[in-house]
């Protein structure tokens, strides 16, 4: 049996098949891109000054065989455990079931952050002091909660009608803050060694994380052995292009002693570049940025919830499917559990680079357990030649998390802990 056949026999709950190439290239932006866009440049600036540019194009190398690698373990296995269902086919039973355990580790202090972070551009673009951010961010949570109980097809035209035009536009930001001629992109690229920005690989690689959760939606493509991996392709060219032009024009156009720029970087470049009103309206861009992240980040993670419950890692409840096709009790079980992420990351101090930290290290375990699925589902010498220096290499880059790996390992035992022995 696949692993993309009803794990239960015939009665199992699957979700609709709905999405196509354009509205998968949209939905896959909305996940990636968002918070990590508006706030992490800012952070990265912050943790290793010029030298942070190139930490953006370290983590997308570091990314884009991985994508080749989901374009063809997704196309030959659309499943809605996504990245679990890899493992689960090359492993076992138990093992998808303590990969989807981490994963849901990850989107758990990821849905917080960008919470945090939607609720500091808000606050950002009405005047509202930072103690107002949680109160929003729990706000904006709940709001993607409901667009998703919507369903695919709505969520879906929502996320590619709205991702687009944000992107574009702030496309035009990063061409307009580079072209000024006071701006040496030359000076910028070399103005620090490759070797300094290694310190800000971890906290801004949660910006190339979401791949692993747009995986979980190719049960969800008509076409998925055609359509999926050209909507990962195309999502993945755009992210570069933006995340590099933004990322750079951050570094070069604010200050470093800037308190917005760990705020609200990308609203203060609008403001030095056109004036007050132009900060106001790119806050405004940047929550509804990241309330898309959120509706595409919950979508991914329900769809988890609705795969670990599919598979017996939680309650069968939660794989129900109502009439529109959309697992509602998953949906509002990651939405409360979003919140209480959020609620208890403020009560323990917990900032956003932090919650950021935690979230980015599940997902890159589980950028890791897809590779050794990988190693062992693929054929050919020069495929697992090159899967193996990538596992080598990211074990490297996942050890350098150094003590919060804690939490991930915690994720990954309880999930194997509690999955029954095998499928029921």
């Amino acid at each position: 049996m696949s692993v993309h056949e009803p794990a239960c026999g015939a009665d199992a709950p699957s979700l609709r098949p709905s999405l196509g190439v354009v509205q998968g290239i949209g939905v896959a932006l909305s996940m990636v891109v968002g918070s990590g866009l508006l706030i992490l440049p800012g952070i990265g600036v912050g943790l290793v000054g010029a030298a942070a540019i190139h930490a953006w194009w370290i983590n997308a190398l570091l990314t884009l065989p991985l994508l080749l690698l989901f374009a063809k373990l997704g196309a030959r296995y659309p499943t809605a455990g996504g990245v679990a269902g890899f493992a689960e086919a090359a492993f076992g039973y138990r093992a998808g079931r303590a990969t989807e355990a981490l994963l849901i580790g990850a989107c758990l202090p990821g849905a917080a952050a960008i919470g945090l972070s939607g609720g500091s551009y808000i606050a950002a673009f009405f005047g509202l002091p930072p103690s107002a951010e949680t109160w929003v961010g729990l706000a904006v949570l709940a709001v993607a909660t409901l667009v998703n109980l919507g369903g695919a097809q709505i969520a879906g035209s929502v996320q590619s009608l709205m991702t687009f035009g944000l992107i574009a536009l702030l496309g035009v930001l990063a061409a307009v803050a580079l072209a000024g001629p006071q701006v040496d992109i030359a000076a910028g690229l070399t103005a620090a060694s490759p070797l300094a920005a290694l310190p800000a690989l971890g906290a801004l690689f949660f910006a190339f994380t979401g791949w692993e959760l747009f995986c979980s939606t190719a049960e969800e493509f008509r076409q998925p052995r055609r359509d999926f991996p050209l909507a990962l392709a195309g999502a993945f060219l755009a992210m570069l292009v933006l995340y590099v032009g933004i990322a750079l024009a951050v570094q070069l156009r604010l200050d470093p002693s800037d308190p917005a720029l760990l705020r609200a970087p990308v609203a203060a470049l609008a403001g030095n570049l056109f004036g007050p009103w132009a900060e106001k309206t790119v806050a405004a861009l940047g929550a509804t940025m990241i309330l898309l992240a959120l509706i595409g980040g919950l979508w991914g993670a329900s769809r988890l919830i609705f795969s670990a419950a599919r598979e017996g890692l939680l309650p069968q409840a939660l794989s129900r499917v109502g009439p529109s096709g959309v697992p509602r009790r998953a949906v509002l079980t990651f939405g409360l559990l979003a919140v209480a992420s959020l609620l208890t990351a403020r009560l323990m101090g917990w900032n956003t680079a932090m919650l950021f930290e935690l979230s980015a290290q599940n997902f890159l375990g589980g950028y890791l357990a897809a590779l050794l699925a990988g190693l062992r589902l693929l054929k050919g010498l020069p495929a697992r030649l090159a899967l193996v220096g990538l596992t080598l290499g990211f074990g490297a880059f996942l050890g350098s998390f150094g003590a919060t790996l804690a939490y991930a390992a915690l994720s990954l035992g309880l999930g194997y802990w509690l999955a029954p022995s095998k499928r029921g």
